[in-house]
Protein backbone atom coordinates (compact mmCIF):
# COMPACT_ATOMS: atom_id res chain seq x y z
CA UNK A 1 0.00 0.00 0.00
CA UNK A 2 2.44 2.23 0.54
CA UNK A 3 4.50 1.99 -2.71
CA UNK A 4 1.11 2.53 -4.36
CA UNK A 5 0.84 6.18 -2.39
CA UNK A 6 4.38 6.50 -2.93
CA UNK A 7 4.26 6.10 -6.95
CA UNK A 8 0.89 8.33 -6.58
CA UNK A 9 2.91 10.89 -5.43
CA UNK A 10 5.82 10.44 -7.53
CA UNK A 11 2.89 10.87 -10.38
CA UNK A 12 0.43 13.72 -9.35
CA UNK A 13 3.31 16.25 -7.73
CA UNK A 14 4.68 16.72 -11.90
CA UNK A 15 1.78 16.31 -12.90
CA UNK A 16 0.18 19.02 -10.57
CA UNK A 17 2.78 21.47 -11.45
CA UNK A 18 2.36 21.06 -15.01
CA UNK A 19 -1.56 21.69 -14.72
CA UNK A 20 -0.64 25.07 -12.97
CA UNK A 21 1.54 26.37 -15.33
CA UNK A 22 -0.25 25.27 -18.44
CA UNK A 23 -3.61 27.15 -16.73
CA UNK A 24 -1.43 30.06 -15.96
CA UNK A 25 0.38 30.48 -19.43
CA UNK A 26 -2.86 30.17 -20.98
CA UNK A 27 -4.90 32.78 -18.87
CA UNK A 28 -2.34 35.33 -19.62
CA UNK A 29 -2.68 34.69 -23.51
CA UNK A 30 -4.51 37.97 -25.14
CA UNK A 31 -5.69 38.79 -28.73
CA UNK A 32 -3.66 41.20 -30.20
CA UNK A 33 -5.73 43.62 -33.43
CA UNK A 34 -3.62 43.57 -36.29
CA UNK A 35 -4.11 44.93 -40.00
CA UNK A 36 -2.83 43.06 -42.76
CA UNK A 37 -0.74 45.85 -44.85
CA UNK A 38 -0.02 43.16 -47.51
CA UNK A 39 -0.48 39.93 -49.03
CA UNK A 40 1.25 38.27 -51.70
CA UNK A 41 1.57 34.64 -53.60
CA UNK A 42 4.47 33.24 -55.30
CA UNK A 43 4.98 30.13 -57.22
CA UNK A 44 7.28 27.52 -55.92
CA UNK A 45 10.59 29.16 -57.22
CA UNK A 46 9.37 32.57 -55.24
CA UNK A 47 8.01 34.35 -58.86
CA UNK A 48 4.62 36.26 -57.59
CA UNK A 49 2.01 35.07 -59.73
CA UNK A 50 -1.25 36.52 -60.88
CA UNK A 51 -3.43 33.50 -60.84
CA UNK A 52 -3.84 30.22 -58.89
CA UNK A 53 -4.33 26.60 -59.95
CA UNK A 54 -4.98 23.44 -58.44
CA UNK A 55 -2.39 21.10 -57.50
CA UNK A 56 0.96 23.34 -57.34
CA UNK A 57 2.56 24.69 -54.27
CA UNK A 58 2.40 28.70 -53.61
CA UNK A 59 4.21 30.50 -50.97
CA UNK A 60 1.80 33.51 -49.73
CA UNK A 61 3.05 36.18 -47.34
CA UNK A 62 1.34 38.21 -45.39
CA UNK A 63 2.47 41.21 -43.32
CA UNK A 64 0.97 43.33 -40.60
CA UNK A 65 0.99 45.75 -37.93
CA UNK A 66 -0.06 45.10 -34.62
CA UNK A 67 -1.76 48.06 -32.66
CA UNK A 68 -0.47 46.61 -29.47
CA UNK A 69 2.04 48.45 -27.89
CA UNK A 70 3.54 45.77 -27.01
CA UNK A 71 2.90 41.85 -27.76
CA UNK A 72 3.62 39.32 -24.59
CA UNK A 73 4.57 35.67 -24.94
CA UNK A 74 1.57 33.89 -25.14
CA UNK A 75 -0.41 36.02 -27.17
CA UNK A 76 -1.65 35.45 -30.55
CA UNK A 77 -3.57 36.90 -33.48
CA UNK A 78 -6.54 36.08 -35.53
CA UNK A 79 -6.13 37.19 -38.98
CA UNK A 80 -9.02 37.26 -41.26
CA UNK A 81 -7.76 37.07 -45.00
CA UNK A 82 -8.95 39.94 -47.41
CA UNK A 83 -12.63 39.19 -49.63
CA UNK A 84 -9.91 38.92 -52.60
CA UNK A 85 -9.15 35.64 -51.09
CA UNK A 86 -11.85 32.81 -52.15
CA UNK A 87 -11.49 29.26 -52.45
CA UNK A 88 -14.47 27.78 -54.84
CA UNK A 89 -13.89 24.23 -54.22
CA UNK A 90 -12.88 22.75 -50.48
CA UNK A 91 -9.34 22.20 -50.59
CA UNK A 92 -8.19 20.49 -47.23
CA UNK A 93 -3.74 20.66 -47.09
CA UNK A 94 -2.01 19.95 -43.57
CA UNK A 95 -0.01 23.30 -42.41
CA UNK A 96 3.12 21.08 -41.82
CA UNK A 97 5.69 20.46 -44.62
CA UNK A 98 6.00 17.03 -46.45
CA UNK A 99 8.58 14.54 -45.21
CA UNK A 100 10.80 15.86 -47.79
CA UNK A 101 10.40 19.65 -47.44
CA UNK A 102 11.31 21.79 -45.33
CA UNK A 103 9.75 25.50 -43.09
CA UNK A 104 11.96 28.28 -45.47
Amino acid sequence: MKKVLVRLGAFLVPFMIVVTFVTTFASAATVSPVQITSMSVADDTYTPVNEITTDNLYHITINWESTASTVAEGDYFDITLPDKVQFTALAVRSLRPRRHQRWR
